[in-house]
């Protein structure tokens, strides 16, 4: 039996550097005849995202929903991983049924590891 090779500091930092950590899976948006994908965000996403709901508007409920705009744009894909939408297309998401955004935004913050950070954000819009 071989005895495992601890790996260097060098050695770590490539592997994790180079794993393939970001979740990406299909959904089913009935409501609109669609399959998206879902892909978790970087933590540089989360952070952007986080930041929307704490600053800007004085509003709660506008934070939040800057929240999931944020959340929505950068989350949504299509099967090649292209994103979806940009922040020019955030009035006409606005337009859209309300339960279906939030069942998205709930899928994609779940597979991007969000807690009470996220039911905190969402709760201020309400």
């Amino acid at each position: 039996m071989t005895a495992k090779k601890d790996l260097t500091a060098e050695e770590l930092r490539e592997k994790i550097f180079t794993a393939k950590d970001i979740k990406f899976e299909p959904m089913k948006i009935e409501e609109w005849g669609v399959t998206i994908w879902i892909k978790s965000l970087t933590q540089q996403e989360r952070s952007e995202a986080l930041e929307a709901a704490r600053t800007g508007d004085e509003d709660e409920l506008k934070r939040g929903e800057n929240f999931q705009m944020a959340v929505l744009i950068v989350g949504i894909r299509d099967k090649d991983g292209n994103q979806v939408f940009t922040k020019a297309d955030i009035k006409k998401l606005r337009e859209k049924n309300a339960s279906v955004l939030d069942r998205i935004t709930r899928k994609i913050t779940e597979l991007s590891g969000f807690g009470a950070e996220m039911e905190e954000a969402l709760r201020s819009r309400f």
